[in-house]
């Protein structure tokens, strides 16, 4: 699926604030969120069971918690997650497993 400028520019939540940083959403990020969700952090595919703006299973979303020493977030819906947290977990697997999680390097 191909995403216009105009509709990334529509795209709310360029960066967040965490540990006491700004962090950016590298655009690629970006791209995964909008085809995902249409950028709706409370998101739930009714078939596979993904959820949040990232559409994180959840093996993959305890694994990247418990990764990050985030315990707090292990074993809770990513829909029912924090914006911020659904931020901070899909740029830490970003930076762990690149795009391979959400389809590979076709994004």
């Amino acid at each position: 699926m191909k995403i216009r400028r105009n509709q990334l520019r529509k795209s709310y939540r360029r960066r967040f604030y965490y540990q006491g940083k700004i962090h950016k959403i590298p655009p690629v990020l970006l791209k995964i969120r909008y085809r995902e969700s249409r950028n709706q952090y409370d998101a739930v595919n009714k078939r596979s069971g993904a959820a949040g703006a990232y559409q994180f299973m959840k093996g993959t979303w305890n694994v990247t918690a418990s990764r990050i020493g985030r315990k707090d977030l292990v074993d809770k819906r990513p829909n029912e997650a924090s914006k911020r947290d659904q931020d901070w977990m899909a740029l830490q697997l970003y930076e762990w497993l690149g795009t391979a999680p959400w389809g590979g390097p076709n994004i």
